[in-house]
């Protein structure tokens, strides 16, 4: 998809995460997908304590989606539960919230 205009429509798919085995899966089995981004943006990626665990830079004049592998910034898989997401941009701010089931 093309890049926003502004941050209005920002999603996160899929939502909630379903884990399908316990069995390794292709790489891209495990992603989590932003869309509707602008083309520049960071996202803020943090657990339901609080904690800032990743931010992703998102700089694509040609598409609007950012995805994630679901490691943290220490290299870690992320644990199941309720996570809280944030972009900010040059036009405009959201949020939203992500679920993650094992």
């Amino acid at each position: 998809s093309q890049p926003a205009l502004n941050t209005l429509n920002v999603g996160v798919f899929p939502n909630p995460f379903r884990e399908k085995s316990g069995f390794p899966a292709r790489e891209d089995a495990n992603s989590i997908v932003w869309t509707n981004l602008p083309d520049t943006c960071s996202i803020r990626i943090y657990t339901s304590a609080g904690e800032h665990i990743r931010t992703l830079k998102h700089q694509n004049a040609n598409s609007g989606e950012e995805v994630w592998n679901q490691l943290t910034k220490a290299r870690q898989r992320t644990a199941p539960g309720i996570y809280f997401w944030t972009v900010d941009s040059k036009v405009g701010t959201a949020k939203g919230s992500l679920i993650i089931i094992k």
